[in-house]
């Protein structure tokens, strides 16, 4: 395999991951000023595991579907706002 497959393949799956941690740092702020809000260790897992496996995801269908990036790119963001919907208005 050469370097650039390599290194590639380390971005697909490094970038959802410092981006996920960015995100998570919204609630943690969040979690700590506003009454009301209190998010556990398990929340901040769970929606970090939810936004990686997207980032992911997006990452290798952008890569692997260059002709259809804008279609797959839409679906895929349709599908994460549809779960992460269900997840915040179930109980």
């Amino acid at each position: 395999m050469s370097t650039s497959k390599r290194n590639l393949q380390a971005k697909n799956f490094l970038r959802p991951f410092v981006v996920a941690l960015l995100v998570l740092i919204i609630p943690l702020i969040a979690t700590n000023t506003v009454e009301g809000f209190n998010w556990g260790p398990g929340d901040f897992v769970g929606m970090g595991v939810f936004l990686y496996v997207f980032g992911v995801i997006f990452e290798v269908a952008m890569a692997k579907l260059p002709k259809y990036r804008l279609v797959a790119g839409i679906i895929i963001v349709a599908i994460f706002f549809t779960l992460y919907g269900l997840m915040a208005t179930t109980d």
